[in-house]
Formats: C-alpha cells, structure tokens, sequence
C-alpha cells in the first residue's frame, strides 16, 4: 500500500489510517473468496495460466522474463500467482452473473438480528 502511495507522488497518510484500509481490504477480501467458494466458483491453474501469460504480453515480456521481473522486486511467482487467483475468483462471477462484491457489501450493511 505504501508502495502505491508513493508510486502516485502522493504524501503518504498516517500509519493508522493505512492500517484500516490494509485491515478493510484484507476483510473484504477474505469475505469474497468465501462468498464465491459458498457459490462454487472455482479458477482453474489453465485459467491463471491463461492470465499470467495474458500479463507478460500486455508488458512485452515472455512468462520467464516475468517471473525473474518479479522474483528481482522481491515478489515469488507462487504469490504472485495466489494471488492473481484470488483477483480472479472475485472478477469471474462477474461474468457468470454472481455478483460475490455486491454480496459482500450486503453483508456489511444487515443489521444485526
């Protein structure tokens, strides 16, 4: 999160205000991937794949030369490809018609019974 703050030249907020949305982004998260697991809505290795090499030709590399991009700015390809996963299990209902954002929102906004 710092990192895209400053990639943005912008001055960076308060440690506790990053904290809470790191916090909230990470809940949000956590409660979409159970939303569509609830849903059955499974992303095959063909389909991160399919991404990842969708993602090297949109910044002219092969997969190889991706993967030593990102094993060169500390990131490894297992988690880069977790949590392309995780993207992706949110986005594809989407294209289902499941709507598992929308589901979390509602979640957020019941009242307590």
């Amino acid at each position: 999160m710092f990192k895209q703050y400053r990639s943005r030249g912008g001055e960076l907020p308060p440690v506790d205000i990053v904290r809470k949305q790191v916090l909230e982004r990470l809940i949000n998260q956590r409660v979409q991937m159970s939303r569509a697991e609830q849903t059955g809505i499974v992303v095959s290795d063909a389909d991160i794949d399919s991404a990842v090499e969708r993602i090297a030709q949109q910044n002219n590399l092969d997969v190889s030369q991706m993967r030593q991009s990102l094993i060169r700015d500390g990131f490894s390809f297992e988690e880069f490809r977790a949590s392309l996963r995780e993207e992706l299990v949110v986005v594809s209902p989407l294209k289902f018609g499941k709507f598992v954002a929308y589901e979390v929102a509602e979640t957020f906004e019941r009242p307590e019974q």
